[in-house]
């Protein structure tokens, strides 16, 4: 008696490939070690000067030794430069709080749902007794992508081609998976990307 076959749809097969490959990575083995924090007393001026010495995108606030949230260079752009306030104020004032963290054992198709469930693109570390102790960010997961991809399109035996089709695949704009791309202008653009060109 032969098995009895089931075909999934091209697109669904892929994702859960994939997906099954995102959740082997851990957070621990691409985050950024270390983190750079401040105060949360400490002026804007000082956290966005400590962001250019050390070329980071990113401060932790800290009060009593506890992270309660995060500064960035988008927050300073967005809460400061446009709006006119002065650079003098505290960090606090304009932190993205609470601090949303993951931690280290967690798997990368984690780190991906919360930063999309939140809208955030850095995420600080934890490790197993909630201890910050790194950051991972959507460049470091773009970076794993290329490799994951790979291993995909070699285990499905599929081109490139086939696999970013209309509806499923990487964004041309943030590079990121996306299940649900439109095309615009030729280039296939995730409902993120395409609400920031919009708005």
């Amino acid at each position: 008696m032969e098995e009895e076959k089931v075909y999934l749809p091209r697109g669904k097969r892929e994702m859960s490939i994939l997906e099954r490959k995102l959740e082997e990575i851990k957070v621990g083995e691409i985050m950024h070690k270390g983190l750079i924090v401040v105060d949360s007393n400490e002026s804007i001026e000082n956290a966005a000067k400590l962001m250019k010495e050390n070329k980071i995108g990113s401060v932790i606030v800290m009060e009593k030794g506890k992270g309660v949230g995060i500064v960035t260079e988008r927050d300073i752009v967005r809460r400061v430069v446009s709006v006119g306030l002065s650079t003098k104020q505290k960090v606090k004032k304009i932190m993205s709080t609470p601090l949303r963290t993951i931690k280290e054992d967690s798997s990368i198709n984690k780190a991906i749902s919360v930063m999309r469930k939140y809208k955030i693109k850095k995420l600080p570390v934890t490790d197993k007794k909630g201890r910050l102790i790194g950051i991972i960010t959507e460049t470091e997961i773009l970076h794993t992508l290329p490799g994951v991809v790979d291993i995909l399109l070699e285990f499905s035996n599929i081109s490139k081609s086939q696999l970013t089709t209309e509806g499923i695949g990487i964004c041309d704009k943030c590079g990121l998976y996306s299940e649900s791309l439109t095309s615009v202008g030729g280039q296939l653009i995730c409902e993120e990307c395409l609400a920031e060109e919009e708005g």
